[in-house]
């Protein structure tokens, strides 16, 4: 089958849109979150799983002004 890139980036804008709309109190949490993660890091360190984590949680505050203007300007709101 053929997919145009547009339909498909729609539908992945879609659904990321439904899951951070449903999980936006994610968002609210993340800055504490970032702040445990970064006081804490030492310890944290050696436990595994830690820079996924880290990495994942900076992913989210990176993409947190998008999204929020994206939560704010769409009609689905």
């Amino acid at each position: 089958r053929y997919y145009e890139l547009n339909s498909i980036a729609y539908y992945n804008y879609l659904h990321l849109f439904r899951i951070v709309k449903s999980n936006s109190e994610l968002f609210t949490r993340l800055d504490a979150i970032s702040s445990e993660i970064r006081a804490k890091r030492t310890e944290l360190k050696d436990i595994n799983g830690y820079r996924i984590i880290n990495k994942r949680v900076k992913q989210f505050l990176n993409a947190k002004p998008v999204v929020e203007k994206l939560l704010i300007s769409s009609q689905w709101n």
